[in-house]
């Protein structure tokens, strides 16, 4: 009962009932050390979820396969390298290595750890007949950017029969997302997704729409868009934002109308994607329009990105005193990002006036 609700809270995100939780128990079992080491991992407390590890251990308890996969989520840096192999050897001695989650776990960790050989040298170890231990390769790859790897690994998994996953063509478009001029591999995988019956899947399909964004295609992303027949928040962000960002403002904006026009309500990041849209555009009076009644009409309190996409917006049209009193009514400190953007705005109608004046 303990881990259970100790589950529970870390996917509600309340770390600190967690902990309360754990800590009312007088004899945690191995399932509520691990929920608890799991937590800490969720929340970023990596430093938390060791010394738990090794408490539990000095408590006499051994840890399970699951244990295991929940402490190597806490290397998650090249300085964790050693305790990582450290694992690995713990792991190896109680016969948990070509375990599918435990064996996906270590991959996943030497590619975080920036050790993309010691990930390497595990794959060629495991069973070559399970899909499971190809996708962590392949996902390690995504992290490196290693396009031709990634794509030599596949062809080598199809030639051994190995049926693809969706999983797998997720992490073929990850690795393409590092390397936008790979337009005709990108078309391939595509290909390779409507054979295997894959393309109306949610995530794939927003993939497919970003790479081709990234790419500039955007005769392709709308070629997905086409088809698709229920476009969920994620759908429409995502044709805005590569609109907004390849310079076609008034598009994404058209696009942010249909959307509501079709009774799907914009979340933070599509708020987001439209002020950078307005922008690009320079529709100066709809990006106020939709910054100032974003809480009231969409239910979003504007947070840091959105001030700084208004700053964006006012810097570009020259109104640095708009924009002075933007940031000086901010419900937080500015962090570094709207400074430097505001003080590029400042030398630039600087340079400007300057020269106006040398004419």
């Amino acid at each position: 009962m303990g881990s259970a609700l100790i589950d529970m809270y870390d996917k509600c995100n309340s770390l600190v009932e967690a902990e309360m939780i754990f800590k009312t128990l007088l004899m945690p079992n191995i399932v509520a050390w691990t929920a608890m080491i799991n937590s800490y991992c969720h929340h970023g407390y990596e430093e938390l979820a060791f010394s738990l590890f090794d408490r539990m251990k000095h408590d006499g308890l051994v840890p399970n396969k699951a244990t295991f996969i929940a402490i190597l989520g806490a290397c998650v840096s090249p300085e964790m390298l050693n305790t990582g192999k450290h694992l690995h050897e713990s792991i190896h001695k109680q016969g948990f290595e070509c375990d599918a989650c435990v064996a996906t776990g270590l991959i996943n960790m030497y590619a975080r750890c920036g050790s993309l050989e010691d990930a390497k040298a595990l794959f060629k170890c495991l069973p070559k007949s399970d899909v499971v231990f190809w996708n962590s390769m392949l996902g390690a790859y995504g992290l490196f950017g290693r396009v031709d790897k990634a794509f030599e690994t596949f062809d080598l998994m199809q030639n051994l029969r190995v049926t693809p996953t969706k999983s797998t063509y997720l992490n073929l478009l990850a690795v393409l997302m590092t390397d936008a001029a790979r337009l005709h591999e990108t078309r391939s995988v595509h290909n390779c997704i409507v054979e295997a019956g894959l393309e109306s899947d949610t995530a794939i399909e927003n993939a497919l729409i970003n790479i081709y964004g990234k790419s500039a295609s955007l005769t392709d992303a709308q070629k997905v868009f086409s088809k698709i027949y229920n476009r969920d928040v994620s759908i429409w962000s995502s044709m805005i934002s590569i609109h907004a960002g390849n310079g076609f403002g008034e598009r994404a904006l058209y696009l942010f109308s249909k959307m509501q026009d079709d009774k799907v309500s914009p979340d933070e990041i599509t708020l987001t994607s439209a002020l950078v849209a307005c922008s690009q555009a320079g529709l100066l009076d709809e990006a106020y329009r939709l910054f100032t009644l974003m809480e009231e009409i969409h239910n979003c309190i504007p947070v840091l990105h959105h001030y700084v996409c208004m700053m964006d917006v006012l810097g570009r049209a020259g109104l640095l005193e708009d924009l002075a009193i933007l940031m000086k009514h901010m419900p937080f400190q500015p962090g570094s990002v709207p400074i430097t953007a505001s003080m590029s705005f400042y030398w630039r109608y600087i340079s400007i006036q300057m020269c106006l004046e040398i004419v």
